[in-house]
């Protein structure tokens, strides 16, 4: 059983590595908006998912189930490209 003061350390250190993730996707998304890219998230699930949806960070960087609908967003029209394909 964790005491109380363990317990709590444990929950900032996890909140520090949580805060510390998104931070990183938040960079990332900005940063490629900035030089006309974009970042698309595949499949979040489990804890990942639920912290998305609290911090509604779902409601601007899209998701997708399949992969190839998110790689089909990030192509030019009239091309198509299968996952792992190597053209």
């Amino acid at each position: 059983m964790f005491s109380a003061g363990v317990a709590s350390r444990f929950m900032q250190r996890s909140l520090i590595v949580m805060n510390s993730g998104v931070s990183a996707v938040v960079e990332a998304y900005v940063s490629l908006r900035r030089r006309g890219g974009g970042l698309a998230l595949l499949r979040p699930s489990g804890r990942v998912l639920l912290v998305l949806k609290v911090i509604h960070l779902l409601e601007i960087i899209p998701n997708f189930e399949d992969e190839a609908e998110a790689l089909a967003r990030f192509q030019p029209k009239g091309y198509s490209a299968t996952p792992g394909s190597t053209g």
